[in-house]
């Protein structure tokens, strides 16, 4: 599906993408084939998202809107690299037990 996507869409500005076990290489694609991606919003589920902060790293100067959810340290390695980005929201859910 994600590969029929990406050769027909190539002008994605918004995209959110929820991972729930693994990265899809289809979502890779599609996130590779567009020509400038400005909001971005990734639910990793501490899935390392090392593909797709891969395939994001080609629109570094079009991203202006970046909102993770379950932080992974893939997309540490991004966010410098964002020169023009104007919003960030990183949330990160930690549930704590008392023993």
């Amino acid at each position: 599906f994600y590969y029929g996507l990406a050769q027909i869409c190539k002008s994605i500005e918004k995209l959110h993408v929820v991972i729930d076990y693994e990265e899809s290489p289809g979502v890779v694609k599609l996130i590779e084939m567009q020509t400038q991606i400005k909001y971005v919003s990734i639910d990793g589920y501490y899935v390392e998202c090392k593909k797709i902060t891969q395939a994001l790293e080609k629109h570094v100067n079009s991203i202006i809107h970046l909102e993770i959810k379950y932080y992974t340290s893939a997309i540490h390695f991004l966010i410098p690299k964002l020169i023009n980005l104007r919003y960030l929201k990183v949330v990160d859910y930690y549930i704590f037990k008392s023993s």
